[in-house]
Order: C-alpha cells, then sequence, then structure tokens
C-alpha cells in the first residue's frame, strides 16, 4: 500500500456472499467473515476499513 500511496484499504466478502448458502451457514460464514475483519481493522485501525456480511 506504501509503494503506491495507498493510504486506507475498504475489504468486503465478495459476491456470491453468505446469501447463497442455507440460513444457519450463512450465518457462521457471516460471522466468521466479520470477526476475520474486526480482527485485521483492530490490528489496523488507519490502514483497513470493512463493510461487514449480513
Amino acid at each position: 500500500m506504501d509503494a503506491a500511496d495507498i493510504d486506507m484499504q475498504v475489504l468486503s466478502l465478495g459476491s456470491p456472499g453468505v446469501e447463497q448458502l442455507d440460513a444457519p451457514d450463512a450465518v457462521t460464514l457471516a460471522r466468521e467473515t466479520n470477526n476475520y475483519l474486526a480482527e485485521a481493522i483492530r490490528r489496523h485501525p488507519g490502514r483497513i476499513a470493512g463493510l461487514a456480511a449480513i
């Protein structure tokens, strides 16, 4: 990011997302994805932002 002069990166779960799964599996995957994203943001709060999977 520094070499490309990028200050902030926004991450999200791509398509297809959790909507393709059965409800219990979708909830599990969304939770795991959001937790992983939250941890990345905690580690690099000024560099990473995210859009939650719902």
